[in-house]
């Protein structure tokens, strides 16, 4: 599979390309080329966890267990060759590993080589905390959680493009509504239009750009970080989740 174009994004490192440095002679360079991937993806995975009912440590044990296991098999480089789609592999993995964890409890934690990869699940649970105040199905807690990592990564980006172009006045006018609506319990778009020297007219189409640039980044992130195959019906939907 040819790797996708970067030439629109602002993220040009891929994670397909991590995946074939899983097959690099250094074993340093394999290593962290899977933990770059593993971080990737185990704070949502431990939110789609602590959605089902698991307790924190019991997540956290599952999510290390995920990782220990796709390490000892190479399970990566079996996605390679079969050139599946990463995203939905990986949520399909996770769910095959909590049906085996269910059944031996944990009988070896945290064992065999996963000593290589240290998860930091401080922050899987403060973002359990914004997805949980809004989703009570865990799987779609699963992809909000995703999309919300891909839209924190997203947004200083977007905001120094607009420094670097002198205009950090106008971001700031626009990013309360660049997901949604204006902010009820805000000014109007009259009044802050006002306030950085412009009409409500051009504040709106500035906002309509800026909200397309946003899309079309949050498209090439999710390709570089999720999955370089994932389908544009998956992009909207993480999007919309956002958007709502």
């Amino acid at each position: 599979m040819a790797e996708p174009s970067t030439s629109s994004s602002l993220f040009p490192q891929t994670r397909w390309t991590l995946v074939h440095l899983l097959n690099s002679p250094d074993s340093r360079t394999a290593d962290i080329a899977l933990e770059q991937l593993c971080r990737a993806y185990h704070r949502p995975l431990y939110v789609y966890a602590r959605g089902l009912g698991l307790s924190r440590p019991d997540a956290e044990d599952l999510v290390q267990s995920l990782f220990a296991r796709l390490l000892a098999q190479e399970s990566f480089k079996t996605l390679q060759q079969q050139k599946g789609r990463m995203r939905s592999w990986i949520v399909r993995v996770f769910l095959n590993e909590m049906s085996h964890w269910k059944q031996r409890q944990l009988a070896q934690k945290r064992g065999g080589k996963n000593g290589l990869i240290t998860l930091d699940f401080s922050e899987a649970e403060r973002l359990l905390t914004d997805v949980a105040l809004t989703q009570s199905d865990p799987a779609r807690a699963c992809d909000l959680a995703q999309a919300i990592e891909l839209w924190r990564e997203l947004l200083p980006h977007l905001r120094e493009k607009y420094r670097l172009r002198d205009r950090q006045e106008l971001f700031t006018a626009l990013e309360p509504a660049l997901l949604g609506g204006w902010p009820a319990d805000g000014p109007g778009q009259k009044i802050i239009a006002e306030q950085i020297g412009t009409t409500a007219l051009r504040l709106k189409a500035h906002l309509v750009r800026l909200r397309e640039q946003a899309r079309l980044h949050f498209s090439d992130l999710a390709r570089e970080k999720l999955d370089p195959a994932i389908s544009e019906e998956e992009v909207a939907h993480l999007w919309g989740l956002l958007t709502r």
